[in-house]
């Protein structure tokens, strides 16, 4: 009852501050009238700007959140406050404030002690109401923010976990028929037999008869292992483990060794993956000098800055790495035509490991391998003849069923008689290898989506919610980098998304990741062929009652 007189209340003063600005303005455009045109061409103007600036007005826990849901950013100049004692306060915004602007699905907070906001004025002079949201969920249930991670030790476990179809991420072993998901002219295979999988060895790249112990490499990918993260929140102080990616195109004479023999890496093309592994990282530049450098052994690598992170086109610029230590596990992956029916799993482009040190793991997909490309070139060639571009056959999806399961079913899914809606929240990270960054769209004119999120109904009809498409996030990172410690390789977005559920039947959340490009030969020049890094981190969820 108290909660209907407030919101009545609440409607009355609105309704009285809307009349008195619209009265204003129609007095104001009567007088202009009768000496200009011009005012109905900016009254036409308002109207327009007012139905395409949406604000939501979100308020749970002693806080409220105003989001920007319209298809541009505002910039604010004033929030009228309602206060408890049912009075009116008009804040003036500056430059500076946490809701002077707001980006597109962007937002800021108010402590309700100020009052919630319920009108607000941009700097253009557009009065806006924003929508306002209660989080009417169950004192129970109030501060549940699920938590969905990559804490996994191997790719089955992750699987299973987010509902994974086994044969996008099956080991890509030759002839074996229920692998899918990437394909291209080449594919990565893991040699028969296992002969290139190991379990508890030595890896290095100090190999007999190597003249420095380093080899280059054309994209690097190095994190925290899954495993330690975990370990390092339960026993800090832990000796720090990672997780290696190594990719690159045939590099004669250069080899990675274990215990019992030598890798060349003379093929069409190779890819490593190393787990919980044990030792140093360095990464040197083209004159010898150390880049970055990660250790398990304190005081290693000294003042450098730490190794964590991607590091592509290592090969175009004179760069090379070195590693030595105990990996848990070890993966030597060769190219081979993909005739004869050859198709690979996502597994070798996967890669889990927190990238940036945060203590949250990130999943990446990278199918990029060697060096950038544009449309007068095929990309990742890097001056050699073969053929290392990779693309999606079809999507890889993750369920997010521990949501589901936090919420008490079994199967993951979310009850829409119970449940109105899911907040998202996700770091989102891309990169891609169509260079220069101003000619991006030149080379890449197809607007496929690369990463999207949907719900999925029991008869498994598809409700997508939110797609990035390659032409959205391209632009946000510099492909190729050459001053270090200033420009950063990949873009990682924060991103709050919001999934309404129907009122009725089960649904699940889920993420889908594709690498969607392939090259068209136009003339003498090919294009559409990018390959990509793309990837989340997902903070948490949040669940709203109905």
């Amino acid at each position: 009852m108290r909660r209907g007189v407030s919101t009545l209340l609440a409607a009355v003063l609105v309704s009285a501050v809307a009349l008195a600005a619209f009265a204003s303005l129609y007095t104001m455009s009567q007088r202009r009238v009768s000496t200009s045109i011009a005012g109905l061409d900016r009254l036409a103007d308002y109207v327009h700007q007012h139905e395409v600036t949406r604000l939501v007005i979100v308020v749970a826990g002693g806080v409220a959140r105003v989001r920007n849901l319209g298809n541009k950013p505002v910039e604010l100049e004033y929030l009228v406050l309602l206060r408890s004692d049912r009075s009116l306060r008009a804040v003036k915004l500056t430059e500076g404030d946490p809701c002077w602007r707001l980006d597109v699905d962007g937002s800021c907070e108010v402590d309700l002690e100020d009052g919630v906001p319920v009108v607000a004025v941009t700097r253009s002079g557009i009065i806006v109401y924003p929508e306002r949201v209660e989080l009417l969920i169950p004192p129970s249930e109030a501060a549940l923010v699920i938590p969905v991670t990559f804490f996994f030790g191997n790719i089955v476990e992750f699987a299973e976990e987010f509902g994974v179809d086994p044969g996008l991420v099956a080991k890509p072993y030759p002839g074996r028929s229920d692998k899918r998901g990437i394909n291209g002219t080449t594919v990565l295979l893991l040699p028969r037999g296992r002969e290139s999988e190991y379990f508890n060895e030595l890896v290095s790249t100090v190999c007999p008869g190597s003249k420095d112990g380093r080899t280059p490499f054309g994209v690097l990918v190095v994190g925290y292992d899954p495993s330690w993260v975990i370990e390092s929140r339960d026993s800090p102080g832990r000796p720090p483990r990672f997780s290696i990616l190594f990719a690159g195109p045939r590099m004669p004479g250069e080899k990675i060794c274990t215990s019992r023999e030598a890798l060349p890496l003379t093929q069409q093309g190779f890819r490593v993956k190393i787990l919980n592994f044990t030792g140093t990282v360095r990464i040197y530049d083209s004159g010898g000098r150390v880049l970055a450098c990660s250790s398990s052994i304190r005081g290693e690598c000294g003042s450098v800055r730490s190794a964590l992170g991607v590091w592509y086109y290592g090969i175009g610029l004179g760069w090379t790495v070195y590693f030595h230590g105990i990996a848990g596990y070890f993966a030597y992956y060769q190219r081979a035509p993909s005739g004869r029916g050859q198709q690979a799993s996502y597994e070798p482009y996967l890669f889990l490991g927190d990238i940036d040190g945060n203590g949250v793991v990130d999943l990446l997909l990278v199918t990029e391998d060697a060096y950038y490309g544009s449309y007068t070139k095929i990309d990742d060639s890097e001056g050699n003849e073969e053929d290392l571009v990779d693309y999606s056959t079809e999507p890889l999806r993750l369920k997010l069923l521990g949501v589901g399961r936090a919420l008490g079913y079994p199967d993951g899914s979310i009850d829409g008689g119970r449940y109105a809606g899911i907040f998202l929240y996700i770091n989102l990270l891309f990169h891609d290898n169509s260079h220069p960054d101003e000619d991006q769209l030149r080379d890449v004119d197809r607007t496929d989506w690369v990463l999207r999120v949907l719900l999925v109904d029991e008869l498994g009809n598809e409700y997508v919610v939110r797609e990035y498409r390659y032409q959205e996030i391209c632009n946000y990172h510099k492909t190729l980098v050459r001053d270090v410690g200033r420009d950063n390789y990949f873009v990682k977005i924060s991103q709050s998304i919001y999934l309404p559920i129907p009122s009725s039947g089960r649904y699940w959340i889920a993420i889908e990741l594709a690498d969607p490009y392939y090259y068209e030969k136009r003339g003498s020049y090919y294009v559409n062929d990018a390959d990509l890094s793309v990837g989340i981190e997902i903070i948490g969820v949040l669940p709203l009652a109905r």
